[in-house]
C-alpha cells in the first residue's frame, strides 16, 4: 500500500508492506531519501502524535486518512555537570555531561592550564582516571575536586615527618609520609613496638581517628605520641546519658566521654531514618570531629537536632537553569562554588566578557559569594547578563599558608581579604604572647593595616613570625665605650624598618611568582625563599636576564637589581643531550648539555655549517628561543633540529661609521633623548645579535641610494640603536627583530614621528628617511 507522509514539510508517496513496523517504515525513508539523520533521531507522527517504532504501523490510526509526518525527535535538554579541575591551587570549572568519556576532561585541563597532555594526568582521590572510561563510571559530581597532576609531582619524593612515638616505658623515633592516615601509623606502630592487640594513638590526650590525615593535625613541639592498648584505654573510659531533641521529643543515649559527634549523628540518623542533620549544644553547632569530653558534655546534657545546616549527602549539588540570551542550559554546582568561578567559566565557554548573574527578582549575585550564601533552591533560574560600568572586589576565597614561629611550623587557612593585624591578634592569642609581633615574607615586614591579598599572599606562602621588642630591652655583649659604658640596648625593629625592599619577578619553567627582595640579604637567602616557594629540592642559580649569575655568597645590593626586574631560575644539574641538526642536505648529530642556552646553541650551529647570515633553530614547528636553556625548553635526546636561515637581514652600521659621521649621529641621538647611555654590556649583547640585510659599498651617507636603503635608529627606553635597512622590509619583520633584540616578551607599537606605523608597511611605503627615530612602546 502506498502512503502521503510529509517528510520535512515535503509531501512524498512511500510504498510500504501493511506487516511493516513503524521503524521499517522510518529506514525505508532514510534509504530511499538519502537522509542523514540517524534512525533514534526521526519519529513518524500521526496528526501530531509520535507513533510506536516497535508496532506495526496500521495498528497505531487511521493512517491514510490521517496526516503523516517524519520529523526530527526534540532532543530532551540534557543537564550538565560543573566539575573542578585543580592545579597548582588554581580552580577551573568545566561543564560537561556525565556520559561523556574522561578524555573531554584531559582536553578541558590541557587547555584552561596550558599544559601538554603527556605532561600530566587527572586523579580523584588519589586514583589515576582512565581517558576511555565514561566519567559517571568514576561517580563524579559537582562536588568533586579533580587534581591535576604533572608527572615529575607524581614522582617526588615522598614528604616525610619524624614523629615521638611512646609506648609503655619505651620511645623510639618513627618517620612516615606526612600524607599518611592514623590507620597507617598504627599498623607502623605495631610493627615496631611488636604490639598483637589493637592500639590508641593520643596527640595532647585527644585520640586520633584512624581516617584522619597526619598533615591535618596539630603535633605538639615535640611531636610526640602517646601509645595505649585499646582495651586499656576504653577500661578507663566513662559513659554519659545524654538526650537528642527532635522535633519535641527527647531520645536518651548512653555513650563513651570518647564519643565523635559524628558517630553520634550517624546512630541518629540510622534509627530515625533521617539524613542531613546536625547537633547544637548551647546554641552551637558541634564540630564532627570533637568528642563528648573535649565539649564538656556532661551527664544528662540535652544536644538539639537540626536540620539542613549540615548536608551530609552525597550528592550536595544545586540545580541551576542558566539563561543566556534566549538559550537554556541546565547546569549542576556545589553550594560552596563562588559565584565567580561559575562567571569565569560561561565567559571562556561563551566567549564573552563582562557579565554578573542576576535572579529572576533582580537580585545581582556578588562574584565574592557562594550560591549557598544566597540560599537558592534547585531548579533556579539565573540570568547571564552584561554589565557595564561595575566594579567588584577580589574574590574574598580561602588560602592556605604556614607560619614559622620560634621552629615550629602552622598551618592557617583564612580568607584573602583578611587584614594583616587580625592574623597577628588570632596568632598572638593562639599562643599566649604577650609582646607586640609582625610577619615577615619574601624578606619584607608586612603590613598590618593591609590585608592579605594586599601584601601578596597567596596558597602555598610561608611567613615567618618575630616578636616586635619595641622599646624593650635585650642583653648584648658590653662595649668598651668611654662616652657611654655598658651599653646593654638593641631595638630590633629598625633593622627591618630601615632595609630597601624592591620587588622581583622570578621566572622557573612556566611559573612566574612575584618576590619582595631585602636588598642587604644574602643571594643564598633570597635563593632559599625561592626554592620553598616553587618547592624546589635540588641546588639552583639564578641570573639576571643579561646572563649575569648571582652569586650564593653576595648580596643583593651589590648588583644594582631594579624595581620589578625579571630573574630566571636555572638547574645546576645538568645532562648530555644528542640532537640532530638538519641544515639544507646535510644532517649532523652533536652533544650538548641541557643547561645550553639557545643562542649559545645558535652560534655553534653557525660555526659548525659555516653559515655567513643568521639562523632560527625549529624543533617542532617551532622557534627555538635564544633566551632560554634547552631543558627550559623541554628538549629531549635524539630530537631532531631544522636550520633556517632569517628572512631579514639587519646590519648594525653604529660601530662602523667613520669619526665626523658617528659624532653627527651622536648629537642627533642626544637632541631626541639626553638620557641616552648604552651599559657595556648591552652594547656587547647587541653585537652578537645582529644580523645583515645587505652589502654596503661605503659607509658615507650621501653614497646611499635612499630607494634602496635607510639607515634609522631604534629607540627603546633607554637604548637606541643605529641599523641599515632595506627598502622592502616591513614593519612587522622589524617588530620581530626588535623583539628578539631588546628581549621583549609582550604585543609592542612602533611610531615614528607620531606616526603608528602598521604590520604590513614597508620602510618605502611609510615615507621613512635616514636617521629618522623609530619609537618602542
Amino acid at each position: 500500500m502506498e502512503l502521503d507522509i510529509q517528510i520535512f514539510g515535503k509531501r512524498q508517496r512511500i510504498q510500504i508492506s501493511q506487516n511493516s513496523l513503524v521503524k521499517d517504515v522510518i529506514n525505508k525513508i532514510i534509504r530511499e531519501q538519502k537522509l542523514m539523520e540517524q534512525n533514534q533521531q526521526l519519529a513518524l507522527f500521526l496528526n501530531g502524535k509520535e507513533l510506536q517504532k516497535e508496532l506495526k504501523i496500521l495498528q497505531q490510526g487511521n493512517v491514510s486518512g490521517g496526516k503523516l509526518e517524519l520529523k526530527q525527535i526534540q532532543q530532551p535538554q540534557q543537564q550538565l555537570l560543573g566539575i573542578k579541575l585543580v592545579y597548582n591551587n588554581e580552580i577551573k570549572i568545566v561543564y560537561v555531561q556525565n556520559d561523556y568519556l574522561v578524555q573531554v576532561l584531559y582536553v578541558e585541563a590541557e587547555s584552561q592550564f596550558y599544559l601538554q597532555k603527556d605532561q600530566f594526568r587527572l586523579m580523584l582521590n588519589e586514583q589515576d582516571l582512565n581517558e576511555q572510561i565514561l566519567i559517571k563510571n568514576y561517580s563524579i559530581d559537582a562536588s568533586s575536586q579533580v587534581l591535576v597532576k604533572k608527572l615529575n609531582q607524581l614522582n617526588k619524593p615522598e614528604l616525610m615527618i619524624e614523629l615521638r612515638i611512646s609506648y609503655q616505658k619505651e620511645t623510639k623515633i618513627i618517620s612516615i609520609n606526612i600524607y599518611c592516615q592514623v590507620f597507617e601509623l598504627e599498623q607502623q606502630i605495631k610493627k615496631s613496638f611488636n604490639i598483637t592487640q589493637d592500639i590508641c594513638i593520643f596527640s595532647d590526650k585527644i585520640v586520633l581517628q584512624q581516617d584522619q590525615k597526619l598533615i591535618d593535625i596539630t603535633f605538639n613541639n615535640n611531636k610526640s605520641l602517646l601509645v595505649l592498648q585499646k582495651e586499656v584505654y576504653q577500661g578507663s573510659l566513662k559513659y554519659v546519658e545524654i538526650f537528642l531533641e527532635y522535633k519535641g521529643v527527647k531520645y536518651p543515649f548512653e555513650v563513651s566521654d570518647d564519643t565523635l559527634i559524628q558517630e553520634i549523628i550517624i546512630l541518629f540518623e540510622n534509627q530515625q531514618k533521617e539524613t542531613g542533620i546536625g547537633l547544637k549544644f548551647n546554641s552551637n553547632i558541634l564540630p564532627l570531629n570533637q568528642s563528648i569530653s573535649t565539649l564538656n558534655i556532661q551527664q544528662n546534657s540535652t544536644l538539639i537536632v537540626f536540620k539542613n545546616q549540615i548536608e551530609r549527602q552525597k550528592n550536595n549539588v544545586l540545580k541551576i537553569n542558566l539563561r543566556i540570551a534566549e538559550d537554556i542550559q541546565k547546569i549542576e554546582v556545589d553550594p560552596d562554588t563562588l559565584i565567580e568561578e561559575l562567571i569565569c567559566q560561561i565567559e571562556n565557554n561563551n566567549q564573552i566578557q563582562k557579565i554578573e548573574l542576576v535572579l529572576e527578582n533582580g537580585t545581582i549575585l556578588h562574584r565574592d559569594q557562594t550560591f549557598k550564601y544566597y540560599n537558592l533552591q534547585n531548579e533556579v533560574q539565573i540570568q547571564v547578563r552584561i554589565y557595564q560600568h561595575q566594579q567588584y572586589q577580589v574574590n574574598n576565597q580561602q588560602i592556605q599558608f604556614d607560619i614559622e614561629f620560634q621552629g615550629k611550623r602552622s598551618q592557617y587557612k583564612i580568607p584573602i581579604q583578611t587584614q594583616i593585624y587580625h592574623l597577628e591578634n588570632c596568632f598572638k592569642n593562639q599562643l599566649k604572647i604577650q609582646n607586640q609581633i609582625y610577619f615577615i615574607f619574601q624578606g619584607k615586614k608586612l603590613n598590618s593595616n593591609r590585608t592579605l591579598h594586599e601584601e601578596g599572599i597567596k596558597d602555598g606562602s610561608q611567613l615567618i613570625c618575630e616578636i616586635l621588642y619595641d622599646k624593650k630591652i635585650i642583653p648584648t655583649q658590653p662595649q668598651e665605650n668611654p662616652g657611654q659604658r655598658n651599653a646593654t640596648i638593641k631595638v630590633l625593629d629598625n633593622q627591618v624598618k630601615n632595609q630597601n625592599n624592591k620587588k622581583f619577578f622570578v621566572q622557573y619553567k612556566d611559573q612566574v611568582y612575584e618576590f619582595f627582595g631585602v636588598e642587604n640579604i644574602l643571594v643564598s637567602q633570597f635563593i632559599q625563599s625561592i626554592k620553598n616557594q616553587f618547592k624546589i629540592s635540588h641546588d639552583i642559580n639564578l641570573f639576571t636576564k643579561q646572563g649575569i649569575q648571582l652569586q650564593s655568597q653576595n648580596y643583593l645590593y651589590q648588583y644594582n637589581l631594579q624595581d620589578k626586574e625579571i630573574l630566571f631560575i636555572q638547574s645546576t644539574c645538568t645532562y648530555p643531550l644528542k640532537l640532530t641538526i638538519k641544515y639544507q642536505d646535510r644532517s649532523k648529530i652533536i652533544d650538548v648539555n641541557d643547561d645550553t642556552l639557545g643562542r649559545d646553541l645558535n652560534m655553534n650551529i653557525k660555526q659548525l655549517f659555516q653559515i655567513k647570515h643568521d639562523i632560527d633553530l625549529i624543533v617542532n614547528r617551532d622557534k627555538l628561543n635564544p633566551h632560554f636553556s634547552l631543558k627550559q625548553q623541554n628538549l629531549k635526546n635524539n630530537m631532531c633540529l631544522e636550520v633556517q636561515e632569517k628572512k631579514i637581514q639587519i646590519k648594525d652600521i653604529s660601530q662602523q661609521q667613520s669619526y665626523p659621521q658617528k659624532e653627527a649621529q651622536q648629537q642627533y641621538i642626544q637632541q631626541q633623548n639626553h638620557q641616552m647611555q648604552q651599559q657595556p654590556q648591552v652594547q656587547q649583547q647587541f653585537q652578537h645579535k645582529l644580523i645583515k640585510i645587505c652589502e654596503v659599498q661605503n659607509n658615507q651617507p650621501n653614497q646611499i641610494n635612499k630607494k634602496e636603503h635607510y639607515i634609522i635608529i631604534l629607540q627603546y627606553k633607554q637604548n637606541q640603536q643605529q641599523i641599515e635597512l632595506d627598502k622592502d622590509v616591513k614593519i612587522n619583520e622589524i617588530a620581530d627583530y626588535i623583539k628578539n633584540v631588546f628581549e621583549i616578551n609582550h604585543k609592542i607599537k612602533l611610531t615614528c614621528q607620531g606616526k603608528i606605523l602598521q604590520d604590513h608597511q614597508t620602510l618605502e611605503e611609510i615615507g621613512i628617511d635616514d636617521n629618522n627615530v623609530i619609537i618602542v612602546e
